[in-house]
């Protein structure tokens, strides 16, 4: 669509299925009835105080920094990608969007089920290894970076800008699932949407920002190729994010436990 009719249309195009699906939430689903206490009242903590609440658990803290400072890397990257194979290997529109969408979409649903059930069984010798592996997905996408950006063939940068997207969409499902484990449940909601919070403000807000203006400031010394060496700058954020997995990993068995 984007490649026959421009980017504005395809955006238009894009949004029409959220609406049936927005319609579908809304006349199939119901609320659930929360759990009332003796007074025959629903108790909510207050915002501050859940929040509080959510940042007195270590292993938490620390999971929400490695996290934003990995979608830093992980936003800046899968925004500009798109670009960087149009400028680098002069591919078409419908090329990329093409490629992309078979690796976000086959390659990260495979591996979101399967590094899924693998955390699972490895989490059955020592609950850790939920987030170790989440650490070693961090390490291997910022190698895989390097192949994506460095190589100067098509084929090889989609190859590993695969591994990259799976590692990045595959592990999403086990740092919620972990921080779950160890937040009360009556905070669940509160947990998801400080994460995302986060996230989008320092992924999403900072990461593609940074890409764009350190490739339009390289842009006299590298030409089109600058898009290139912002991303391998981008990606830095990978080797901050995963020793501070590391870290959270060591206090969750004790924050299971309480």
């Amino acid at each position: 669509v984007g490649q026959l009719y421009g980017w504005r249309t395809a955006f238009i195009v894009a949004a029409i299925p959220g609406i049936g699906l927005a319609l579908l939430l809304f006349f199939s689903t119901s609320e659930q009835v929360r759990k009332k206490n003796t007074d025959g009242l629903v108790h909510n903590p207050p915002l501050l105080g859940g929040i509080r609440y959510l940042f007195s658990v270590p292993s938490f803290r620390t999971v929400a920094l490695a996290m934003a400072i990995a979608h830093f890397s992980i936003f800046g990257v899968m925004n500009f990608t798109p670009s960087f194979l149009i400028r680098s290997y002069n591919l078409s529109l419908t090329e990329v969007a093409t490629t992309l969408a078979l690796i976000y979409g086959i390659g990260g649903g495979i591996g979101t089920i399967l590094i899924g059930v693998f955390a699972d069984r490895m989490a059955k010798r020592d609950p850790r290894w939920r987030i170790w592996l989440v650490s070693l997905c961090t390490i291997i996408a910022f190698i895989a970076c390097l192949g994506a950006y460095l190589f100067h063939s098509p084929l090889l940068s989609i190859c590993f800008y695969a591994v990259v997207a799976i590692c990045a969409v595959s592990t999403q499902g086990i740092i919620f699932g972990t921080l779950q484990l160890v937040i009360k449940s009556r905070s669940h909601a509160l947990l998801t949407s400080v994460i995302f919070f986060s996230n989008n403000l320092f992924g999403l807000g900072l990461g593609p920002l940074f890409v764009g203006m350190v490739s339009d400031a390289s842009r006299p010394h590298f030409g089109n190729e600058s898009v290139r060496f912002a991303l391998i700058l981008c990606a830095t954020g990978f080797l901050i994010a995963a020793p501070l997995y590391l870290r959270a990993a060591k206090s969750l068995r004790n924050d299971l436990l309480s």
